[in-house]
């Protein structure tokens, strides 16, 4: 006959000392003998994260009955709370983290309240995040995840970044970004923009930023932007659009890391949506991929093809703009995981034919092996699941039942029995009780038989294997292995044999396993340690290239042949190449019949090409070729005319631009005391290959400094600068004597001139710079063609004639003279 079952809540308790429990007993905290301390410290609420120039300030409400309080602070969010964190202790709700935002550094913030040195619950997790981004003139906008509950706001909008990033949405304030969007995966682009005008000021949409849109930011200088706030749970609504579905997506900054490797991955993400990334682990998504800016597109993926997932499982940054592709008729919602490193709590006890233990969160399986032992001797148990955990009661007499410290939580957070935080000192945590044992009637069971194990001693990189194992009166059978330090505990698939495929490895190493079995009962047998080496038998590979034809500013066509001893992925053999921008470029091969082609896009600088292949084997690592080079001499040529200037008057500019492509498009830009301008180029003669291209701009006194920007016929822009800049004199406010001389040297070589017209009729008339003179006109024409003054062309519609002799002026060179130069009458008079 089975005892009767006994029961006992266990809140955060510490115990001093061991329970002794009654058998045939309901079992209450005053039948304890020994010490029951109830820690129901609540944690500290409404924490948020502020920034201060260069210090972190945190504040909190306060909790009721405490010493004071522990805020505990981490550059890294995988270290293993609270003994690998620092901390401060304050009695005031709020703590200033002084002089820590210098430079890249990312802190993480938990605040526990004390009282009598117990330590209480854990508050959320604040964050002061450090995003890097670099400007690039040539790929500016740059999309990124911001973390969950940015600023400690439950709506974000677009000037909530510019004012943390600027300072303000004041004219004035654009010194690292100048543009805002929001990226539309339904036209591959972005739909909202918010944006520094040109006239100064912030305008635009303000749009909100749900948890499912990645924000685009378009820079104008290098920028290390802290993002602060505090974790909350989020939830993303996917929908799926047959023909544009990549959905670039924010991410929480302390989202669960499943690997445990210390980084969050794109598989992690993928276990997260799908529950794993088994072939049965397919429903939702097929690609998880990260944003290059340089490039703009993805450049990462992580894809399901074949019954597997496959491509490169990607490291996960915060910053990095991560998008997510839907399956097919695929409409979700998905709530990522967020941390939670509160340590874990036993919360139930039963008592019956064996103990069973409910822990508060998810635990380490593995780690419950030589945890745990009953009455001196390693106890018999197994788990329901990773919070429920059975004991086997098979002594015939009272006994101890102690957990060791190295049980731990998924994170490796330890049991914490004794409620201090952390396992240091004794080899074990104090859950230590005297347990009723099971009636002596009770047959006696005995545990699954495990068999011979057909195993290889070693396997070949690239090679796949397999472990098959008999086991008799078995409900489960599980391998347990451990390669390059990662543990994996597989389900063998199988009835009375059973087998596990050990994956292709492109890692040498040992990999350490043993097989478990569980009967119906619970009843858990294993078998030795064992190993298996994976070893590289030295796989080749080489590749047959073939350059381009090296003609200067054409496409280069670029062929290689790929000779590998394993097969390769075709779909991921990729060109990279470098030119004078030192910006690096890549992009996938051509395959046609195991050959593969890519062209080149013109280089419209001279320069040097670099250019290198990558292929990958298949599920396996990434060779990489040797560095090629290409040699291109473009002989885009700009010459500027001289030129001089004077204040409020025309500059003529005049470019000779030659160049093998084409010139598309040219423009002046040019800079006077500071301000900006620019002004449009004009083909005058030639054709776009070479020809003079002419513009006329009025500028200031002052400093001209000036470009020409050129478009070619290819799309690619050059700068060129000028050879030094220009000084633009002041124009005189009046006509002092000494500038009237100049004009008394015009009247008196004009009249001359007409002296001599009047003189000889048929004589021919000489211009100052010794030129011939147009002769006199006929009669159906003007008297005078050109001005009497400055010999300039005159139209008729312009000319002013002088009443007492009939000679032609320019209105504006007889007004500055005051007469007629010829009769030194009143041009005025009637």
């Amino acid at each position: 006959m089975r005892t009767k079952k006994a029961s006992i809540l266990v809140i955060l308790l510490v115990i001093s000392s061991m329970v002794t429990v009654s058998s045939g007993s309901e079992v209450e905290p005053d039948d304890f003998n020994g010490d029951l301390i109830y820690l129901d410290i609540p944690a500290p609420e409404g924490l948020e994260v502020w920034k201060d120039g260069e210090d972190v300030l945190l504040n909190w409400d306060a909790v009721d009955d405490v010493d004071h309080y522990k805020v505990y602070f981490t550059q890294d969010i995988y270290s293993t709370f609270p003994i690998e964190w620092s901390y401060a202790l304050t009695e005031d709700e709020g703590w200033n983290h002084e002089d820590v935002l210098l430079g890249e550094e990312s802190y993480h913030y938990i605040v526990r309240g004390v009282r009598d040195d117990v330590e209480g619950r854990i508050s959320d997790i604040g964050f002061c995040i450090a995003i890097d981004l670099t400007y690039d003139p040539n790929a500016r906008l740059n999309y990124i995840s911001m973390p969950a509950n940015f600023n400690n706001n439950d709506t974000t909008t677009a000037s909530d970044i510019v004012k943390d990033i600027e300072g303000g949405t004041d004219i004035g304030d654009a010194d690292f970004v100048d543009r805002l969007t929001i990226w539309d995966y339904q036209v591959k682009g972005y739909d909202q923009v918010y944006g520094y005008s040109s006239l100064g000021g912030w305008g635009g949409n303000d749009f909100i930023i749900e948890p499912e849109a990645a924000v685009g930011l378009s820079l104008v200088d290098d920028l290390t932007w802290h993002v602060n706030g505090v974790q909350e749970e989020i939830s993303m609504n996917f929908v799926d659009d047959a023909d544009n579905n990549l959905h670039y997506i924010n991410l929480p900054s302390t989202i669960f890391d499943y690997d445990l490797d210390g980084r969050l991955s794109a598989s992690d993400l993928v276990r997260s949506i799908e529950g794993g990334i088994t072939e049965e682990n397919n429903e939702h998504i097929t690609k998880v991929v990260k944003w290059d800016y340089t490039v703009r597109d993805y450049t990462d993926e992580y894809y399901y093809l074949d019954d597997d997932w496959n491509g490169e499982d990607f490291s996960i940054s915060p910053g990095d703009g991560i998008g997510i592709k839907v399956q097919e008729e695929a409409n979700f919602t998905w709530t990522p995981t967020q941390m939670d490193l509160e340590p874990p709590i036993v919360e139930l006890l039963e008592f019956e034919d064996n103990i069973t233990l409910h822990f508060s969160k998810e635990m380490n399986i593995s780690s419950s092996d030589g945890a745990v032992y009953l009455d001196g001797e390693l106890a018999d148990l197994y788990w329901d699941d990773k919070y429920t955990m059975h004991v086997e009661l098979n002594s015939n007499s009272t006994g101890e039942l102690i957990i060791e410290a190295s049980l731990t939580d998924t994170y490796g957070n330890t049991l914490d029995g004794n409620g201090d935080g952390v396992s240091l000192g004794p080899s074990f945590d104090d859950f230590v009780y005297e347990l009723p044992t099971a009636e002596e009637d009770e047959p006696e069971l005995s545990k699954p038989e495990i068999g011979h194990i057909e195993a290889p001693e070693t396997i070949i990189l690239g090679d796949t294997s397999e472990i098959k194992v008999n086991v008799t009166t078995a409900e489960s059978v599980y391998l347990n292995y451990t390669f390059l330090n990662l543990e994996h505990n597989i389900t063998m698939d199988g009835n009375g044999t059973y087998t596990y495929t050990i994956p292709a490895s492109w890692d040498t190493g040992i990999m350490e396993y043993h097989i478990a079995a569980v009967d119906e009962h619970g009843i858990w047998n294993r078998s030795v340690d064992s190993i298996i080496e994976f070893i590289d038998p030295g796989i080749s590979s080489s590749i047959v290239h073939t350059q381009g034809t090296n003609r200067t500013c054409k496409t280069e066509n670029i062929t290689i042949e790929v000779s590998t001893d394993y097969p390769i992925d075709p779909d991921n053999i990729l060109i990279s190449y470098i030119y004078t921008d030192n910006t690096e470029h890549n992009a996938d091969m051509l395959n046609r019949s195991d050959r593969w082609f890519y062209s080149i896009p013109p280089q419209n600088r001279s320069g040097v090409l670099e250019y290198r292949f990558t292929f990958q084997y298949h599920e396996g690592p990434t060779i990489t070729s040797d560095n090629y080079t290409i040699t291109v001499d473009n002989p885009l040529e700009v010459e500027f005319k001289e030129i001089n200037g004077e204040e409020d008057t025309p500059l003529d500019f005049e470019v000779s631009i030659s160049s093998p492509v084409g010139v598309q498009e040219a423009t002046l830009h040019y800079e006077i005391n500071g301000s900006p301008k620019s002004s449009s180029l004009m083909l005058e003669e030639g054709d776009p290959g070479e020809g003079v291209w002419v513009t006329t701009i009025t500028a200031d006194e002052g400093i001209l400094d000036y470009h020409v920007r050129i478009v070619d016929m290819n799309g690619e822009v050059d700068l060129i600068s000028s050879s030094e800049p220009i000084q633009v004199d002041a124009a005189p406010s009046s006509l002092p004597i000494l500038y009237l001389l100049p004009l008394v040297v015009i009247a008196s070589v004009a009249l001359a001139a007409v002296m001599l017209k009047r003189k000889d009729p048929e004589s021919t008339v000489y211009t100052t710079d010794s030129s011939p003179a147009v002769e006199e006109p006929e009669e159906d024409q003007p008297v005078d063609s050109e001005c009497t003054i400055c010999f300039g062309n005159l139209d008729e519609n312009e000319a002013m004639d002088c009443p007492g002799c009939g000679n032609s002026y320019h209105p504006n060179c007889l007004h500055q003279l005051g007469e007629c130069p010829v009769c030194g009458g009143d041009p005025h008079s009637e």
